[in-house]
């Protein structure tokens, strides 16, 4: 009784906005996704994969070019909200079950984007490590943060305009445990996608590693 109190209590001295529009949100499921029911259902989630290359296919949720979606992102990366993961993670499972699952070997390993130890203090958490164990979970693979570590703490991929200077940023910012992937096929997991320069390290790191096969997936990616 109490708590239903105190609840109410907030509700009003403190009410929930969607993080998009900015209205009230009412009804406990819209306060748990964040977003009012309009705003979540306008997110416009992609329906197919993509390739980065012929051997890599690259797996994404939704365009970053989606302002739901990405403010979503942007409040899970950057403001710490590990319960805006809330809304996704159900397109999430359903985009798995349409076009992920089943093209994966058994002996896939996921592996997500590491942080460096000195951003994992000041965030918290990895992001990246999250989505991985919602996928892991999904799809009944093995989850091995392990197997890459990030050495260099380096700037924000968005603080650096330049494709080339993004390059030189995140070179031989990674090591990798060879024996983690060695003949592994790797699902290496990110939140987005845009120059493609942190992903691309990576996966240069799994290739030299002697992974059998490496795929990519990301909430989103630019168009």
């Amino acid at each position: 009784m109490f708590k239903k109190t105190w609840d109410k209590c907030l509700d009003i001295l403190f009410p929930q906005i969607c993080l998009n529009c900015k209205t009230f949100l009412e009804g406990a499921e819209n306060k748990n996704n964040l977003l009012c029911h309009d705003c979540l259902k306008s997110i416009a989630f992609f329906k197919t994969s993509f390739r980065l290359s012929p051997e890599c296919r690259l797996f994404a949720l939704g365009p970053y070019e989606d302002v739901v979606l990405k403010k979503l992102i942007h409040h899970f990366k950057y403001k710490s909200f590990r319960n805006a993961l809330t809304p996704i993670e159900p397109f999430i499972n359903i985009y798995l079950e349409d076009l992920v699952e089943g093209t994966l070997n058994s002996y896939c390993i996921v592996v997500p984007i590491p942080l460096h130890k000195t951003r994992l203090r000041e965030r918290g958490f990895n992001q990246s490590l999250l989505i991985a164990e919602i996928i892991g979970e999904k799809l009944n693979l093995k989850v091995v943060p392990e197997a890459l570590k990030r050495i260099k703490n380096t700037k924000h991929q968005t603080e650096i305009q330049d494709d080339i200077r993004r390059k030189k940023n995140v070179l031989n910012c990674f090591a990798i445990d060879e024996k983690s992937v060695r003949n592994k096929s790797v699902l290496l997991v990110d939140d987005v996608y845009t120059s493609g320069a942190t992903i691309n390290e990576a996966v240069k790191m799994f290739r030299h590693a002697g992974a059998k096969e490496i795929n990519v997936f990301v909430l989103a990616k630019t168009r």
